[in-house]
C-alpha cells in the first residue's frame, strides 16, 4: 500500500466509540435526551381525544386505538436506549414504525431494525418521527380499531396529542369494595341511585314488552329489582 501525502486528511481520521459508551448513554429510567421518554420504563400512550383511549397492538403488526386496559401488554410500550426505538412489552423484539418501510401511511409494529422510519421523541404531545412527521387519529374518529395514519404535523390539534402514562406513576390499583375517590364509589358494590326528592324514588330501566330498553332511565317507587 503506498503513502498518501494527505495523510492528516479528515477523511482518514477516526474516532473509537466503545460499544457501551454508544448504547447505554441513557440509564434505566432516565429522560433518553431529545427523544423524552424515559429508557426501559413501560407506558401507554393515551390519545387526548375525549375517550381517553390508548394505542394497541396486534400480532400481526396492525396497530389501533383500543379501550384502556391496565393489564394488557400489547397497550404497553418502552424506549429502548440501545436502538432508539419504542418498543412492544407483548413483542419485544418489534418497534412502532412507519408501515412501508417508511413510504406508507399508517402506524405499524414490526420487527426492529434501528432505522430512521421507527425512531421517534416525544415533544409537545406529539409523537415525532426523524422527518417531521406525526402519528394521527384520522378525521379525529375517536373509535375502537381505528387505525393510525402518519401525517403532517398540526400543533395543538387533539388528533395529533397524546399523553405518556408510565405504568409506575399510575395510582394502585383498587381492590373489590375499596373507594375510587376520584369518582366517590365504591369497586364492584351494587349500589341503586336514589333521589333526593321527597319520595326518594330510584332509577330505572324501563322494560317494554318483556325487553329491557337499554337507551333510557325512568325514576320508580323502589321495587328491589336490579333494573
Amino acid at each position: 500500500m503506498s503513502a498518501d501525502k494527505n495523510s492528516n486528511g479528515a477523511h482518514q481520521n477516526w474516532k473509537v466509540v466503545y460499544v457501551e459508551e454508544e448504547t447505554y448513554v441513557v440509564r434505566r429510567g432516565e429522560i433518553g435526551g431529545k427523544y423524552g421518554l424515559r429508557a426501559g420504563q413501560p407506558f401507554f400512550l393515551m390519545s387526548k381525544l375525549s375517550t381517553g383511549r390508548v394505542i394497541d397492538s396486534l400480532s400481526g403488526g396492525t396497530v389501533t386505538l383500543e379501550n384502556w386496559s391496565r393489564g394488557k401488554a400489547s397497550q404497553q410500550f418502552f424506549f429502548d436506549a440501545k436502538t432508539r426505538t419504542i418498543k412492544s412489552m407483548q413483542w419485544k423484539n418489534k418497534s412502532l414504525q412507519i408501515s412501508d418501510n417508511g413510504k406508507g401511511h399508517n402506524l405499524t409494529l414490526a420487527k426492529t431494525t434501528a432505522r430512521w422510519w421507527q425512531m421517534w421523541y416525544f415533544k409537545n404531545n406529539q409523537v415525532v418521527s426523524e422527518r417531521q412527521l406525526v402519528w394521527n387519529i384520522k378525521d379525529e374518529k375517536d373509535d375502537r380499531g381505528v387505525k393510525i395514519d402518519i401525517a403532517k404535523s398540526s400543533p395543538g390539534a387533539a388528533s395529533q396529542s397524546w399523553t405518556i402514562m408510565y405504568l409506575d406513576s399510575l395510582p394502585t390499583e383498587l381492590r373489590q369494595g375499596e373507594l375510587n375517590k376520584d369518582f366517590g364509589l365504591l369497586i364492584g358494590r351494587p349500589f341503586h341511585i336514589k333521589s333526593k326528592t321527597q319520595g326518594g324514588r330510584y332509577i330505572d330501566i324501563p322494560a317494554y314488552g318483556g325487553r329491557q330498553d337499554q337507551g333510557s332511565l325512568v325514576i320508580k317507587i323502589p321495587n328491589g329489582q336490579i333494573t
